[in-house]
């Protein structure tokens, strides 16, 4: 495997005298990894991946106060871990649901692990601060460990971070203390938690999760200014790997409903 979590497999095959590494991916083509391409993976791809992996981990135990090792177990087995939960107690009620999220704290080694260990939301962030005008009002709705907030702030935007109450957004404020980061932190202990109008709207992999995401969003919609940008990531489809939404997925969603919704509100799918 070429992902770079997978480097001790180098590293084997380096000592063990292997000449020869060949990668062979699910379309059956190969590559062929000689000792020259090998050096530039581990330079270009491997480090840095580790350099943002230990980071994560470090920022986790300041916060927690576990060990390194403990927390990389608890990142690997993070979602398993939620989906473990939920099928547990099989939330059905808004309250039980709000519940599941505030009084777990599986969300700080998932988000972490997907967004500062690997990554996952930096191409959204450099879609988003393209399209923004310097200085706009950004609302970062369900905003999870803080990894778009800080990249936005840094950016020079005036930045909102919405989370449920929890040692999710508690966390997330440490994060940005520790950066000097002037982002203002909003506990989501109301139904419509919103007072204030912004530029732009950034919910990403949030309204799956909610038993009411048309509600959400006309709320959303009504504190976005006038000319102003919604950025949603709504996973329509099924796990290609499971062939289904995941436990904690309450609603089936379909373009089709969505579209003709943000019409409704008055907003143009570009």
């Amino acid at each position: 495997r070429l992902h770079p979590e997978y480097h001790e497999v180098d590293k084997i095959a380096n000592v063990s005298g292997t000449n020869k590494v060949v990668a062979v991916f699910w379309d059956h083509s190969a590559l062929l990894l000689d000792e020259k391409l090998l050096a530039l993976k581990e330079r270009e791809v491997v480090m840095p991946y580790l350099k943002s992996k230990n980071s994560a981990i470090e920022e986790i135990s300041q916060f927690t106060g576990e060990t390194p090792e403990t927390i990389e177990d608890r990142c690997h087995l993070a979602a398993a871990r939620g989906d473990k939960l939920w099928s547990e107690l099989q939330p059905s009620s808004d309250e039980e649901i709000e519940r599941f999220y505030t009084a777990t704290d599986f969300y700080i080694y998932a988000l972490m692990k997907e967004c500062d260990w690997r990554g996952a939301r930096s191409d959204t962030v450099e879609t988003i601060a393209d399209e923004l005008p310097a200085g706009a009002r950004v609302l970062d709705y369900g905003a999870g460990c803080g990894a778009v907030g800080t990249a936005m702030a840094r950016r020079g935007f005036r930045v909102t971070h919405l989370d449920l109450p929890g040692q999710l957004i508690e966390f997330a404020r440490s994060r940005y203390e520790a950066r000097k980061l002037p982002v203002t932190v909003l506990p989501a202990e109301q139904k419509y938690p919103l007072g204030s109008m912004y530029d732009a709207i950034i919910c990403t992999h949030v309204l799956e999760h909610v038993p009411d995401p048309i509600d959400k969003l006309r709320h959303m919609a009504a504190h976005l200014a006038p000319g102003g940008t919604m950025f949603l990531a709504i996973p329509f489809e099924a796990n290609p790997v499971g062939g289904e939404h995941p436990g904690m997925h309450l609603n089936r969603l379909t373009p089709t409903g969505y579209k003709a919704l943000l019409g409704e509100l008055g907003l143009n799918l570009v």
